[in-house]
């Protein structure tokens, strides 16, 4: 499959997406939440391949990661959480609505489970295949938008953290397994806390306390103890058990 297809197809509203998430206000919110919801309003639950199902929710990731990156980049907490806690739903399936940030990772488990990033040439021997080839292929474009130049992979690195605990949290809250997917900062993480972007992360928020902005922006709950509880729990049941020395 190649994926190129589905980014040429989105390129333009990924533009628009990288513009709105670093320097909008709360006003423009809702165009993010807009571009995000009607994005995903062709992904209702249909019987088919789980694979080509999954790929669907391919779009909204490039978006996601983009937009969140760039967020970061102007420390823009607002947007980063409107680009993940927007809620999807479907009232002519029936189905709930869910925070954007869960519906897309359970969309491409699906693919991940049928290895097609690892199969893609030159990553066949990558841990974390998709985030190495998301780190590659979205430079270019945020870069020409936004010259981060050297602080875009912590800017990567500190989106793929928050990405993988606010779906933690969501799903512990709903009585689920505690689980969220392991980035590229899962791998740095088996080499030290000196080169962890997870632990530099929580450092951080623990010198900030309750005004830490991610908080601040309604992630977690609002609150500070909340983060740091599934932190802790992420780090002790998933990030410090894996295995990849």
């Amino acid at each position: 499959m190649n994926l190129r297809k589905y980014e040429d197809i989105v390129s333009r509203l990924n533009t628009i997406t990288i513009l709105i998430a670093r320097w909008g206000d709360r006003e423009h919110q809702p165009v993010l939440e807009r571009i995000i919801s009607r994005l995903a309003d062709a992904n209702e639950s249909r019987a088919g391949n789980t694979f080509w199902l999954g790929l669907r929710w391919y779009p909204i990731l490039v978006l996601m990661y983009s937009g969140g990156i760039a967020a970061l980049s102007a420390r823009n907490y607002n947007s980063l959480a409107t680009l993940l806690t927007t809620s999807l739903g479907n009232r002519a399936t029936g189905q709930p609505p869910r925070e954007a940030v869960v519906s897309t990772i359970q969309g491409i488990l699906e693919v991940e489970r049928a290895e097609m990033f690892k199969r893609l040439p030159g990553y066949e021997r990558n841990y974390v295949p998709r985030s190495e080839y998301l780190l590659k292929t979205l430079q270019p474009e945020i870069d020409d938008l936004l010259f981060l130049g050297n602080s875009y992979e912590d800017l990567f690195d500190r989106f793929e953290v928050l990405f993988a605990l606010t779906y933690a949290d969501i799903e512990d809250r709903k009585g689920h397994h505690l689980w969220g997917p392991p980035g590229r900062f899962g791998w740095k993480n088996s080499h030290g806390a000196e080169m962890s972007p997870y632990h530099r992360l929580l450092n951080e928020a623990e010198q900030a306390g309750a005004s830490w902005d991610p908080v601040a922006s309604g992630l977690f709950a609002g609150s500070i103890d909340r983060f740091k509880e599934i932190a802790d729990l992420y780090d002790k049941g998933l990030l410090s058990k894996l295995q990849w020395l």
